[in-house]
Formats: C-alpha cells, sequence, structure tokens
C-alpha cells in the first residue's frame, strides 16, 4: 500500500515538471552543412565592379570555417573570392564592361559545403567622359584654359586639352594644345593671340570610345603686338573708365586710404580717362638698341629692362625714331595713366603695388634683388597682364611734377610746366614704400640712371 502511494506521488511530480518545464527539443543533427541564401542578388554592379552578399541560416557564423563566392562568365564560376571576417559580402573589381556573370555563394563547416542558387548580373556599358570648362582668363596675347575630366566613362582617358578657333564649336580639327592624358584638373595656355580677335574655346577627352567636348566658352584678346625688325612686343589695351587717383593717410574711414602715402600722393580726386594701349613690359635693351642703332646688341642682357636713359633720351631721339620706323604715335604715359595701368584699370583688385599686396610677388625691390636689374616678365603680372610695374627699374612717365588737383579731370596731363619729369613705380634699389602704386617720384629730364627706364603708351 505504501510502495502505491510512493508511486503515484512521483508520477505526480513528473506530469508536474513536465507542465512548468516543457518538453527538451531534440537535439540538432550533427550531419548538416550549411544552408546559403543569396540577398538581394547583386546588391551594386557598375562598369567593373559588383557588390554581392549572402547569408547562412541553421548555423551559427562562429561554425563556418570558409565562405565565399564563385563567379565567372556564361555557365562557368572559375574565379573565387573569399570573405573575411564578420558578414558575408563582398566586392570584386577588374570586370569586364557590359559582360554577363553568374554566381553563387558558397560556406563550409565541418560537416562539408553548402551552396546558394546561381544567380546572375550584367556590368554596365562604357560611356564617353565627362569634362568640365571652369574658367578662361586673358592676359597679354596669352589665354589660359582651365577644367576637368571628372569621369573617364569607363575608359582610360587617352588625351585630353583645349581647342579652339575664331568660328564657334571648336573640334579637335581646329587648333589645339594636348594636356596630357587621365583624370582630374588641367590647365592648357593658348599663345600668340591677335588683338581685337574673338576666339571660340573648348575642352576636350578622348577614349578609345570617342571624343567629348566641354561647353564653349569665348574672348575678345585686349593686346596688340608690334613687329621692329623681327623683334616683336606686346602692347596691352586698357579700356577707359573713372578711378580714385591718390593716396591719403589722414582718414582711415575714407578712400584710398594707405598709412605709409607720403604728403604729394593727396588728395584722391577722381580722373576720367579714355582707353589708350600701354606696354606689357618696360622697353627692354633688345627694342633699344633695334631702334637706335639697328641691331640687337648683346643677346646675354636682350631681355633687360633698358635704363640709364634720361626723359630726353627717350622723347626726343627713342620716340621719333620708333614712330617711323613702326607708323605709330609711340609716347610715353601720363601719369594718371600710368597709375591706372598699374593698379589694374578696370580690373583693378584694389592692391598696394601692381597686382598684389605683397611686393615679392610682383617686382624687384631693396629686399630681393640682390642689388640689380632683372629680367623682365620674372615676377607675377598684374590684373591686366602687365609685369614689374612695381620695381625692377622706375618708369618715366610725360608730366611735369606738380601737386594734385582736388578737382575731377578728365585725361589729365599735369602742369603745364616745372622743374622735374615724373617717374613712377619704384626700382631694384627702393625700399617697398617707393614701390607702392600710388607712389611718386621726380627727377629732371636730363636725369639718367641704372634704375630708371620707360614703358611705351599708345593712344586707342
Amino acid at each position: 500500500m505504501i510502495v502505491a502511494m510512493k508511486r503515484i506521488l512521483l508520477l505526480c511530480i513528473s506530469v508536474t515538471l513536465l507542465i512548468l518545464f516543457g518538453c527538451e527539443k531534440e537535439p540538432q543533427s550533427q550531419g548538416d552543412v550549411p544552408v546559403v541564401k543569396i540577398r538581394g542578388n547583386a546588391i551594386f554592379v557598375s562598369r567593373t565592379t559588383v557588390q554581392l552578399a549572402a547569408e547562412v541560416v541553421g548555423i551559427e557564423e562562429s561554425d563556418v570555417l570558409e565562405k565565399g563566392f564563385v563567379y565567372g562568365v556564361g555557365n562557368c564560376c572559375q574565379d573565387t573570392v573569399l570573405c573575411d571576417g564578420v558578414g558575408f559580402f563582398t566586392n570584386i573589381s577588374g570586370l569586364q564592361e557590359n559582360t554577363t556573370y553568374v554566381f553563387k555563394a558558397f560556406a563550409a563547416n565541418s560537416i562539408g559545403m553548402g551552396w546558394s542558387e546561381t544567380m546572375s548580373f550584367v556590368t554596365e556599358d562604357n560611356d564617353l567622359p565627362k569634362v568640365e570648362m571652369k574658367s578662361v582668363s586673358v592676359t597679354g596675347a596669352t589665354a589660359r584654359v582651365e577644367g576637368s575630366v571628372t569621369d573617364d566613362g569607363g575608359l582610360l582617358v587617352l588625351e585630353r586639352g583645349v581647342c579652339w578657333s575664331l568660328s564657334p564649336d571648336p573640334t579637335m580639327d581646329d587648333s589645339l594644345v594636348v594636356d596630357g592624358s587621365g583624370m582630374g584638373d588641367f590647365s592648357c595656355y593658348i599663345t600668340g593671340l591677335s588683338y581685337g580677335t574673338t576666339y571660340y574655346v573648348r575642352l576636350y577627352a578622348t577614349t578609345s570610345k570617342g571624343t567629348v567636348y566641354s561647353e564653349q566658352r569665348e574672348f575678345v584678346v585686349d593686346c596688340m603686338t608690334v613687329t621692329v625688325n623681327g623683334f616683336s612686343f606686346n602692347m596691352i589695351c586698357l579700356h577707359g573708365g573713372t578711378f580714385p587717383m591718390g593716396a591719403q593717410q589722414d582718414n582711415p574711414y575714407g578712400g584710398n586710404y594707405d598709412e605709409e602715402a607720403y604728403i604729394d600722393e593727396a588728395p584722391v580726386h577722381d580722373v576720367c580717362l579714355d582707353s589708350y594701349f600701354i606696354g606689357e613690359t618696360e622697353v627692354t635693351k633688345h627694342l633699344w638698341n633695334i631702334v637706335m642703332s639697328g641691331n640687337s646688341g648683346n643677346s646675354s642682357i636682350n631681355d633687360y629692362p633698358v635704363e640709364q636713359v634720361s626723359w630726353d633720351d627717350v622723347v626726343n631721339e627713342f620716340l621719333p625714331k620708333l614712330n617711323a620706323m613702326t607708323g605709330y604715335e609711340f609716347r610715353l604715359p601720363t601719369e594718371a595713366e600710368w597709375e591706372y595701368a598699374a593698379r589694374g584699370g578696370n580690373k583693378s583688385g584694389d592692391y598696394r603695388y601692381s597686382g598684389s599686396d605683397s611686393i615679392t610677388d610682383v617686382g624687384y625691390y631693396y629686399g630681393n634683388s640682390g642689388r640689380k636689374t632683372h629680367p623682365v616678365k620674372q615676377k607675377r603680372p598684374n590684373e591686366l597682364g602687365l609685369y614689374d610695374m612695381s620695381g625692377n627699374v622706375c618708369e618715366w612717365c610725360s608730366d611735369w611734377y606738380g601737386e594734385y588737383e582736388n578737382s575731377p579731370s578728365v585725361n589729365p596731363q599735369g602742369p603745364s610746366s616745372g622743374w622735374y619729369r615724373v617717374h613712377r613705380g619704384g626700382s631694384w634699389n627702393i625700399v617697398a614704400r617707393l614701390c607702392r602704386s600710388t607712389s611718386r617720384d621726380c627727377n629732371v629730364s636730363r636725369f639718367s640712371s641704372e634704375t630708371i627706364g620707360f614703358r611705351l603708351t599708345l593712344s586707342k
């Protein structure tokens, strides 16, 4: 009786535990290989790359010994790529464009290898490259064209550059400058342009699939080239306008304030000028020798600015001979014309020196010249493409030296008489303060020095 009661009690306890905790799951078979499924087919496809993803189900990832993809062209998956670390995805590169590939994923554990279904993707076809025009800047008789090849279309850019013509929509059959190959930013220079001529330019990029062109830009050259006995020099056209001439140091809130201004640079006054041409550089020894003696002289110093010439030498001897040889009426600039040009004309950036607030960018002065003159065009030009208007050698102007008037004037010629002739711009043995675009200096017309030369001007 007692034994029967014990058996009934044990049975009740077993039933109660079964109700409370349920039945234990049957262990998974130790003979299963991984189940592999593709996720999203080919997630990303380009011309030569693809991103693939898959997943393993039924077992823990930690139990996976190896996983990856096989792929190939047609029905043959001859290439393998493994996936390392956490996750089951990969990027495959070096594919052929416009090609159908098949692939499937695999995963292996200690039992064996499981495979996904076979799927496919098609790589994109190559396209023409993309080239963009960024800017066109004209300095004298030279144009700088900047752009970028932003997309190679999936093929190597074999050639890139700029093409131009006198007619719209230039192509590679017209004039061109080759910059090289590949993608990225680039710039090209077009030289030897003619004054007053309208040019049309486009960038181009070429691959094995073809050539593509950028948008078109057009520009007009404000530079005239003059040739004397085989020697050529450029005259830059300045479009007329009104500007505040001079500088002052009395009112920090007033116009043209400069703490380094001298008293003779004031008062600041409005000047209106007609259009005119001015020399791209100071007159060189090469041109001086051709005009004065009929030969070019010493070629080793031909590119240096001529100096040790007096105002009288220039006006009474050189200019009459040059005008007879060319048929033009060259002259010295007025002081107003010189300052307008030095300050950048209607493109002025309001710099202290001609083209920069740093004298070392644009000129040779006491601090960087080595106590000597230097060839022209070694420093950066100003906004108009004019070189060496600050430093190197001072430049004679046509005016008598005198005080400024405080009233607006049109094409001022300076005082009607005086003791001294103006020269501007500073030189290689002058401190930076005297090389500012508004600084003034003067001397008697018969004076000559290794620090003074001149620049040509021509009325338009």
